[in-house]
């Protein structure tokens, strides 16, 4: 068969044209990869002044000699006071801790913009509208969400507020 009547058929020429294209498109990638992107200039370097050196809080050193005498892997050892988290209160302490009043959620307002808004009210008091940041009593508002605000307490306790269901 001659290689002229090859052309003649459409699916040999769909398939040259294929060749092509695809023959184009690589060289057009490869020339991409290689090609390397300028490096944009860095900026000079800055020097750290004396004066904002010497500002910075320095840390006490450690005492060995206390961590020594007083050996925390002895089988002897009587722990000292146990640790607490913030707001944790002395499980020593004689005094009934009394828990601040807890404001009541009416509702939340949630907004994509971060200006979300919760309508709270403390006690027999009026309903006041609060944003992330704000007090109401005595805690702070920390986050709202839908239907639910976390506030913080003074000793730093995180107390979850949920709105109330209506009865039916």
């Amino acid at each position: 068969m001659n290689p002229r009547g090859l052309l003649g058929h459409s699916g040999v020429r769909a398939a040259l044209a294929g060749l092509v294209v695809a023959t184009a498109f690589a060289a057009w990638t490869a020339g991409r990869a290689l090609r390397i992107d300028p490096v944009p200039p860095i900026p000079p370097p800055t020097v750290a002044l004396a004066g904002g050196v010497a500002g910075t809080a320095t840390r006490k050193p450690a005492d060995l000699q206390d961590a020594v005498d007083n050996d925390p892997f002895s089988p002897d050892r009587t722990p000292g006071q146990p640790y607490r988290l913030p707001g944790e209160p002395d499980p020593r302490s004689a005094d009934p801790v009394v828990e601040p009043e807890k404001p009541v959620l009416l509702g939340t307002a949630v907004s994509a913009d971060g200006r979300s808004f919760a309508v709270l009210q403390m006690g027999d008091g009026r309903a006041v509208s609060r944003y992330v940041g704000d007090t109401i009593g005595v805690y702070k508002v920390r986050t709202i969400d839908r239907a639910r605000v976390v506030l913080a307490s003074p000793t730093g306790k995180r107390v979850d507020v949920n709105a109330a269901k209506p009865e039916l």
